[in-house]
């Protein structure tokens, strides 16, 4: 009986001491009690990284049942997590299910999970979804700015834009120019990496344009007072309707003229002629 227990011996002190740990880690950081929802995640999310997926299931338990979204979503992120962690699929697809449908445009922070976890978040991101808010860009009337749409309405959108393949992105201002529609300008004449992100209320990701890992690029056109008269599209139809006549009247005054054949008359008498 006693030497069954003892191999039991070392994952218990095991648990004892990151118990303990946690709490450290709680006490140590301001505005992360374990009764308040962002401690409650954080502690699911040691218990994550110490392999005690139960500990984090029963963590997060409670806020499951919470009516605001902003709470439930990332109870949803740990219970998926936890259960592909331990290789259960099936268990974890309802709650990645759910929290796909609570922010379609939700994205893993971590990348160090093993595929196991990132390939299932992967495919479920691909899947359409409800409540997704597609975001498109174009260039705006005049050509000096953008436009940038979304497909239905929201309460929140941000735009990060930075040039060249490096370096921390900057915010970009958006102007509401309609329902759903928003101009920018991007500072310089050059191509820029952007992404976009759509929100909700509780600032949930409901639809995305890029990401900071895989951007779009733009580039910005010069207003067209600046772009000189060889880049604006009246003078060059202009100048094709004058090529176009002068060609024509060129033809008109070069080509050859028709000039009938000239037959000649010859006469002719049939029969006997006299002498």
């Amino acid at each position: 009986m006693i030497g069954s227990m003892r191999p039991k011996i070392p994952a218990l002190a095991a648990r004892l001491v990151g118990g303990a740990m946690l709490l450290v880690l709680l006490a140590s950081r301001p505005g992360l009690a374990a009764d308040s929802p962002k401690g409650t995640v954080e502690a699911a999310r040691v218990a994550l990284e110490e392999q005690r997926y139960d500990d984090a299931r029963a963590l997060v338990h409670d806020e499951l049942a919470r009516p605001e979204t902003a709470r439930r979503a990332p109870a949803l992120e740990v219970m998926a997590i936890s259960y592909l962690l331990e290789g259960k699929e099936a268990e974890a697809m309802p709650f990645l299910r759910a929290l796909y449908e609570l922010a379609p445009a939700f994205q893993l922070s971590d990348p160090s999970l093993p595929p196991r976890v990132m390939q299932p978040f992967s495919e479920e991101a691909a899947r359409p979804h409800v409540a997704s808010v597609a975001i498109v860009t174009r260039p705006g009337e005049d050509g000096s700015d953008y436009v940038l749409e979304v497909s239905r309405p929201i309460d929140r959108v941000a735009m990060s834009c930075r040039t060249g393949g490096s370096g921390p992105f900057a915010a970009v201002s958006l102007g509401s120019v309609g329902p759903r529609r928003y101009r920018f300008k991007l500072p310089t004449a050059s191509v820029h990496a952007c992404f976009a992100t759509a929100s909700d209320a509780d600032g949930l990701p409901m639809g995305r344009l890029g990401t900071a890992d895989s951007p779009v690029e733009l580039r910005a056109a010069l207003p067209a007072a600046k772009r000189g008269l060889f880049a604006q599209w009246w003078f060059w139809t202009i100048v094709g309707a004058a090529v176009a006549g002068g060609t024509a009247a060129i033809y008109a005054e070069t080509r050859p003229v028709d000039v009938q054949p000239q037959v000649a008359k010859t006469d002719v008498t049939l029969g006997p002629q006299s002498r």
